[in-house]
């Protein structure tokens, strides 16, 4: 019977595994877990371990490991439909309606399953066995504790082609069919020999594929994961998300990682909620998967200009399928470094670190296309402006694309504003931090004070996108460095949200933004200062009954005046720097000639 995935991950939430299995085996506490003698086979000292918080148990002897479901069909030995319905029971659940078009497809499935636990089972042996020496070192040379090697059921594939098959006596069609062996000229063997083998789960911690790490150097291809299965399709799964998911509910960050030993360093460094693609990039059905289980995932890549082309990918990916509320940040390794090397010689604390200095979405495509722009250059500034457009219009989601098409408009903006500055600096001698033309930490423009007249200006600027939405757009990167009282700035940034191309008319436009703000706008006392007679009286061309050209030509007028405001004190600090440096007096100079041809070609008195 087929089940649905949120009824079989409550169930396992609402039964203790400890209760369950110390009804069948005499368990006693040691610190975290239970320990118990294990029921799978006969032994003398205890090597039978519970962990509670996780949710599996696991033998050290024999490498027997599952969750509560499992425990109860093999020790039990109860068909799964059998292992359910007792559980549901004992956690007080009702069953869900059955899909018997479903059944033969399930009960086919979990044939394969149980193969493949069988397969990670007999690895995990082989681990501690002879042939194991080397794998076993490796992780003692990592510092992989035993506790990580049980928790991820780590194991090891023997030089034999013919052993596992030998051992666990495995239909030959199935197992070719889940990979675990393959056909050649000299007849079938495992797909797998010597190296250290990390069990594939999926969401509901069933064993469906195997990655392979080599033990030697000489070995072809350091790593090696089951081909495309009935059971595993690699693009969609992500290693380790069975166990990701409870701490990532618990309030831990979800990190992505590159690698098997990546994950299992985090984990082990109090990392909880880590996961891994399986030997690609990162695909389109992975992040939905990821965004299924926290809202703004970290994926960790690199340093190397590899690790930031991987991002870059990943990024465009990102801004065509991000959703509101959604999001994701980016962390960058010294060069040479990943998570597990990081950690073993640096610390967890250096790895927090990093975590803590993690850009957003929006911050790394921008400093990826602004690292090579020159913003003293209009071609260049040009170029820019089209690819932001391009990645924003990219985005099926309206207010999405406006939200990043605003954001990146407005570090244009202060980018140009720093380049302008830097450019006539550097004319006159004086020294910068930055690097000519390049967005490196734009100085933050200069506004004018905040005083009732920018309080009128900022009100009237606000009055006429209202009436005239198509406004919005078209100056807001003029007056992004207009300081606007904060409950005035703050119906200014839900205007930028106002979803553009969803009416056709001026007049619906208006009808339309105003509904939306009644509803999603909760300071209407903005509304009423912006909306108001005095406004209407210094400014009628922004009223109701003024026309969009009427208000276009003031706000391009109003521009004007407040920009000359910008340089008459940019003027005054100059002066004052004059005073003890000569060199200024240049700059003072061009910029009072500035200020002149400003007012000529605006005709601004």
């Amino acid at each position: 019977m087929t089940f649905p995935l949120y009824f079989l991950e409550q169930l396992r939430e609402r039964i203790n595994i400890v209760d369950l299995i110390n009804s069948s085996v005499r368990l006693q506490r040691r610190g975290a877990e239970w320990i118990g003698l294990c029921p799978f086979h006969p032994e003398k000292t205890p090597s039978f371990h519970v962990v509670p918080d996780k949710q599996f148990y696991h033998c050290f002897g024999c490498g027997a490991h599952g969750d509560g479901l499992k425990f109860l069909r093999e020790h039990h030995n109860l068909p799964f439909l059998e292992a359910v319905k007792e559980l549901a029971e004992m956690a007080g659940m009702d069953m869900p309606d059955r899909d018997p078009e479903r059944q033969k497809h399930e009960d086919q499935r979990e044939q394969q399953v149980n193969v493949m636990d069988q397969a990670a089972a007999w690895f995990h042996q082989q681990l501690f066995g002879p042939q194991g020496a080397e794998a076993r070192a490796m992780l003692e040379d990592r510092g992989i504790s035993s506790e990580m090697i049980a928790q991820f059921q780590l194991g090891f594939a023997p030089n034999d082609a013919n052993l596992m098959m030998s051992a666990l006596k495995l239909p030959v069609v199935e197992a070719r069919q889940l990979g675990l062996i393959k056909s050649g000229e000299r007849g079938d063997y495992t797909f797998f020999r010597q190296r250290l083998m990390f069990p594939i789960r999926d969401v509901r911690g069933q064993t469906i594929a195997f990655g392979g790490r080599r033990v030697r150097e000489d070995q072809p291809a350091k790593y090696m994961n089951s081909p495309d299965t009935p059971l595993f399709t690699k693009r969609q799964q992500l290693y380790n998300l069975d166990q990701a998911k409870r701490p990532v509910r618990q309030g831990h960050d979800l990190l992505v990682v590159e690698g098997y030993m990546d994950v299992i360093a985090l984990v082990q460094a109090d990392f909880p909620a880590a996961v891994a693609p399986l030997g690609t990039a990162l695909t389109a059905e992975q992040l939905g998967r990821l965004w299924q289980y926290h809202d703004s995932p970290t994926l960790c890549f690199d340093g190397d200009i590899a690790g930031q082309k991987a991002a870059l990918r990943v990024a465009h990916e990102a801004i065509r399928t991000i959703v509101s509320g959604k999001g994701l940040c980016f962390v960058f390794l010294p060069v040479g470094e990943d998570p597990d090397s990081l950690i073993r010689q640096h610390g967890r604390g250096a790895m927090a670190q990093l975590l803590a200095e993690s850009m957003n979405l929006g911050a790394f495509l921008w400093q990826s296309l602004a690292a090579e722009a020159a913003f003293d250059q209009p071609e260049s500034v040009s170029q820019i402006k089209k690819q932001c457009d391009e990645l924003a219009a990219s985005n099926s989601d309206p207010y999405m694309r406006s939200s990043y098409r605003q954001y990146w408009r407005d570090q244009i903006w202060q980018a140009q504003r720093g380049a302008g500055q830097k450019s006539g600096n550097a004319k006159n001698g004086i020294a910068t931090n930055y690097s000519r033309g390049k967005a490196q930490k734009p100085a933050a423009p200069k506004t004018a004070p905040r005083t009732p007249s920018d309080q009128i200006s900022a009100r009237i600027i606000l009055a006429a996108m209202l009436h005239h939405p198509d406004l919005i757009e078209e100056f807001a990167e003029a007056f992004s460095a207009l300081e606007f009282p904060e409950h005035l700035d703050k119906l200014r940034q839900k205007l930028h949200m106002f979803p553009p191309g969803s009416v056709h008319s001026t007049e619906d436009a208006s009808q339309a933004l105003m509904s939306w703000l009644h509803q999603e706008y909760q300071h209407q006392t903005a509304l009423k200062q912006v909306l108001s007679r005095e406004v209407y009286t210094v400014a009628p061309e922004v009223g109701p009954q003024g026309s969009i050209e009427q208000a276009r030509e003031l706000l391009v007028r109003l521009g004007m005046v407040l920009h000359e405001q910008c340089l008459i004190e940019d003027g005054q600090r100059m002066y004052r720097e004059a005073m003890i440096n000569p060199a200024v007096l240049d700059r003072l100079r061009l910029l009072q000639q500035e200020i002149q041809d400003l007012r000529r070609s605006g005709d601004v008195t």
